[in-house]
């Protein structure tokens, strides 16, 4: 039987044994992008810096996509939630292990 490999539509790194089966899925209408990379996305102008092969967390995008990833309003609205859950998300480095049970796609 031959085996179907599907590239995946994540935003973030997979992390064995924290959210590769487990964990928490975080589903968006859209990736969150600042005004400013709409635009540009929109022009067909490609991203100021994107490193696809970069290791990320939901909560530290910065790894793949430079500081532009702090100002996005759908990444920002997500934190702020688990802010008022009282499980605020760690943005230095790759968080911790709560951090790495966080998927995103959409």
């Amino acid at each position: 039987m031959a085996t179907v490999t599907k590239e995946l539509n994540l935003a973030n790194s997979v992390f064995p044994g924290l959210n590769d089966k487990r964990g928490i899925l975080i589903c968006g209408y859209e990736w969150g992008f600042s005004l400013e990379d709409k635009h540009l996305y929109a022009e067909g102008k490609p991203a100021p810096f994107f490193d696809k092969d970069a290791e990320t967390t939901f909560s530290n995008k910065t790894p793949a996509h430079g500081d532009r990833a702090l100002a996005w309003r759908y990444d920002n609205r997500i934190h702020r939630w688990f802010e008022l859950w009282g499980h605020p998300l760690n943005r230095e480095c790759l968080g911790g292990p709560f951090e790495k049970c966080i998927l995103q796609t959409n």
